[in-house]
């Protein structure tokens, strides 16, 4: 071993929190650059709505809202209770009748998105 790899070693034990920090955040920053590529890459950024650039598309959709809301703060009686438990039954229902291990259980008709 050179003398200059002997100081470069014993430089690298006495200031080894220092060199393993620096790796930890050189590491990471590598990490999310590859990470950011292969986000652009993929072409997942364009399905990101949340980009600013996409605020006025944002706006034009049109949310479908399926079932049945119901207040927080409204009456409550047997009607809307009853009302209420007839929806929360049948959604029961539709996931005791979901199928995991068919043939696509990520289908749309699976997840109910037809």
């Amino acid at each position: 071993m050179s003398i200059s790899t002997h100081k470069v070693t014993l430089w690298l034990i006495a200031h080894k929190y220092i060199v393993l920090i620096i790796g930890v955040i050189s590491l990471s920053l590598a990490m999310v650059a590859v990470s950011l590529q292969l986000y652009h890459a993929s072409g997942t950024a364009q399905l990101d709505l949340s980009h600013p650039q996409y605020r006025s598309l944002r706006e034009s959709i049109q949310r479908d809202q399926k079932g049945t809301l119901f207040s927080s703060n409204g009456e409550m009686s047997q009607t809307v209770v009853d009302e209420f438990l007839s929806a929360y039954d049948l959604e029961t229902l539709k996931i005791k009748n979901y199928n995991a291990y068919g043939g696509d259980p990520l289908s749309d008709a699976q997840l109910g998105i037809e």
